[in-house]
């Protein structure tokens, strides 16, 4: 499959704007649910390559329930 440089751009610029909102997320998360971060950290440590925003756990409050503090209303909101 050939791609012109005008779709290169476009995913590109997809990609990054998925980036920063993973990014603006993850800021989010370190307020209200401090565990994440840890997790994130501990996910970052085992994974050695490079990370595509679609490769990235989100860690949402589903997710993490089990596994570190978690207000049960984020559940509820997430639900």
């Amino acid at each position: 499959m050939c791609t012109t440089d005008a779709q290169q751009a476009r995913f590109q610029q997809r990609t990054n704007l998925l980036m920063r909102r993973i990014e603006a997320w993850h800021q989010i998360q370190d307020l209200f649910m401090p565990g994440a971060r840890i997790l994130r950290d501990e996910w970052t440590e085992f994974t050695s390559r490079p990370h595509s925003p679609e490769d990235l756990p989100l860690f949402l409050p589903s997710q993490i329930h089990d596994k570190t503090a978690c207000p049960r209303k984020l559940e509820v909101i997430e639900f």
